[in-house]
């Protein structure tokens, strides 16, 4: 108040203050007429001066901003819509702040910056996390027929599952890399094959194994020497023959087993190769059993003479080459003799030929005898 005579004060008016103008209902920032009113006196002359109201922006410093959650890396540039509050307000963003970022592509810490707007200035700035993002990188089966060698490691191949913003195998750092008990393996079986040696900020990788399958090779693929002919023992017989693979020499009792049929007598023999170990299946070849020498010698005979000629069975026989536990008996046919001893009457020294005795398992030679008959005194 300016004007009042001999200490009076704002009781000597008549009224109540009042107040108007567009500061009763700013709320804000700016400013405002304040303009006051309602008070009547008949000793003065009342003249009213209105006032301003200034309200002035809220450091956006003194803010919350709630905590934000982790992002999960996606390659690309990333950002976030955080609730703002200051005591019960919610801030608004493009109302009263703008946000800004930096470091918000990588895994890490990145910032968001809040710069104030409208009632708000300054700025608010805080961190949140962008995680690394799931990458599994498989190996691929492989499958190959033994053939005693390693598999050839450049020929290890991976997928990888969970790249984003379509990056590939060159975002990763180091070199892929591979172990397992594929690396050394060369029999039949499975193995695995462990993939290894990449790394990467932004990706955090699983490694998924896969398998190496080395698969039996057909048996029938390999090569049997040429078997040299057998002769003929009365008993099962068996080879062992040279059986090759390219290079390889394989193994009876490791690669294979072996069987044999018409292995006894006399003519093509079979053995059959079958696999095992690295090997399956089976391989049939034939051999020959050939015929064992049999040597057929007719008895020398001696008689006197009586101008008969010799009883014709009297006439023997001795055999060389049986095998152990045979004799005449197993020959078929019947034993004959022919030669001039069996006409012969007078003295002198006649041929006796045998002859007529066969058999497959038998290449059978004959040997003469002598019948000698003797002048009688």
């Amino acid at each position: 108040y300016d004007g009042f005579e001999n200490s009076e004060t704002e009781s000597a008016l008549s009224g109540t203050l009042t107040f108007t103008g567009t500061a009763l209902t700013a709320t804000n920032s700016g400013t405002y007429v304040i303009t006051p009113d309602g008070l009547t006196s008949s000793n003065y002359s009342i003249t009213y001066v209105s006032g301003v109201l200034s309200i002035t922006q809220r450091d956006i410093d003194q803010s919350s901003i709630a905590a934000i959650d982790d992002l999960v890396y996606t390659g690309t540039a990333q950002t976030v819509s955080p609730t703002v509050t200051f005591n019960s307000l919610t801030l608004v963003e493009g109302t009263d702040y703008t946000t800004s970022f930096t470091g918000n592509t990588d895994v890490g810490t990145a910032s968001i910056t809040l710069t104030g707007i409208g009632n708000y200035t300054g700025t608010k700035t805080t961190g949140f996390n962008i995680t690394s993002k799931t990458l599994t990188i498989t190996a691929v089966d492989k499958t190959k027929v033994y053939d005693s060698a390693v598999y050839t490691p450049t020929d290890y191949t991976v997928t990888y599952d969970g790249f984003e913003n379509s990056e590939t195998e060159s975002a990763l750092s180091g070199t892929l890399t591979y172990t397992g008990t594929a690396l050394t393996a060369t029999n039949s079986g499975t193995y695995v094959i462990t993939p290894g040696g990449l790394t990467s900020s932004n990706y955090s990788i699983t490694y998924v194994s896969g398998v190496l399958s080395i698969t039996q090779r057909d048996i029938d693929q390999s090569s049997i020497v040429a078997i040299e002919d057998l002769v003929y023992t009365g008993t099962a017989q068996t080879v062992s023959p040279t059986v090759t693979f390219n290079s390889l020499t394989l193994v009876e009792g490791t690669d294979y087993t072996t069987s044999f049929t018409g292995n006894t007598d006399a003519g093509t023999a079979s053995i059959t190769l079958t696999g095992i170990g690295n090997y399956t299946g089976t391989k049939t070849q034939g051999f020959n059993i050939t015929s064992k020498t049999l040597t057929i010698t007719a008895g020398d005979k001696t008689k006197v003479y009586d101008s008969a000629v010799y009883t014709p069975t009297d006439y023997t026989v001795t055999y060389d080459g049986f095998v152990d536990g045979e004799d005449e008996n197993v020959l078929t046919s019947t034993l004959t003799f022919t030669g001039t001893a069996l006409t012969a009457t007078n003295s002198g020294t006649y041929v006796i030929t045998p002859g007529g005795l066969t058999s497959s398992n038998y290449s059978i030679t004959y040997v003469s005898g002598v019948l000698s008959i003797t002048q009688r005194d």
